[in-house]
């Protein structure tokens, strides 16, 4: 479980973006190989516009750094890898 809030809090959303700019051409071998774990739902409406709705990344956050859930270590690493996504993005 803390690697799955790890990965909500800190992980990337270039694929999930790919998915959503490329998703009809793209084989279904390739959609296999796309990280999407943080997002929680696709819709396609009507008007055939797709919406895309991710987990929220503070609350995974939030319960990483509940000493209930997880320990120091574990704590410092979710701090560490939300540093090293900020430093990437910049």
């Amino acid at each position: 479980m803390l690697a799955c809030l790890r990965q909500l809090a800190a992980g990337g959303v270039s694929d999930s973006i790919r998915l959503l700019m490329k998703g009809e051409t793209l084989s279904q071998r390739q959609i296999k190989g796309l990280n999407l774990m943080n997002i929680s739902q696709i819709k396609k409406g009507t008007n055939g516009i797709t919406e895309i709705k991710f987990f929220d990344r503070l609350e995974a956050a939030k319960m990483l750094l509940d000493p209930v859930n997880c320990g120091q270590n574990e704590q410092n690493s979710l701090l560490d890898a939300l540093r090293k996504s900020v430093e990437d993005e910049e």
